[in-house]
């Protein structure tokens, strides 16, 4: 069982040093960035030690995120290379995968050519924008699975413009 926000190194700290963030966060798991900047905008206050210890934390708590996420996608993946290559498995179950996303994909092009082409009654045009997020939504997420994330495209991204920010900050 996984254990709850306020039990991990980040959400102790919280406690001791931010406790009304943690009504505000929950016992969800927020993004570490997102913790970053609630902290600096309730507690602005904190010494440097603390905020030394806050960021050693939050790099320990973001480590643990990237790790639950890579073996959820890991898990996912090899369920999926099991079914194909087990020999008892039906048609069905080593293609439901392939025809819920062929599902997807037909539905977001027809959604998309429809909204282009016909106009939206009035009382409709949430509804059609809203199945259009969704649809867009699992276009992604099928995308992603077959063709892998952009997450470390994102990190890298991340990464250069820290870089650049550093080296604005030494130069001026």
């Amino acid at each position: 069982m996984a254990k709850a926000f306020k039990d991990t190194a980040v959400g102790k700290f919280l406690t001791e040093n931010a406790p009304h963030l943690l009504d505000v966060i929950g016992d969800v798991f927020p993004p570490a960035q997102l913790i970053s900047n609630l902290l600096t905008r309730e507690a602005p206050g904190l010494t440097p030690e603390q905020k030394i210890e806050f960021e050693k934390c939050l790099r320990e708590y973001e480590q643990n995120e990237l790790k639950a996420y890579l073996a959820d996608v890991a898990n996912a993946r090899e369920m999926n290379v099991n079914i194909q290559q087990s020999s008892n498995a039906s048609w069905l179950a080593k293609n439901v995968g392939f025809l819920i996303d062929l599902v997807i994909v037909v539905c977001t092009i027809i959604l998309v050519l429809l909204l282009y082409f016909k106009p939206i009654p009035g009382g409709n045009r949430e509804i059609a924008y809203a199945v259009l997020g969704v649809l867009l939504t699992g276009l992604s997420t099928v995308l992603n699975f077959y063709r892998g994330s952009s997450k470390g495209s994102v990190d890298k991204n991340d990464i250069l413009l820290k870089t650049l920010q550093n080296e604005k900050v030494n130069k001026g």
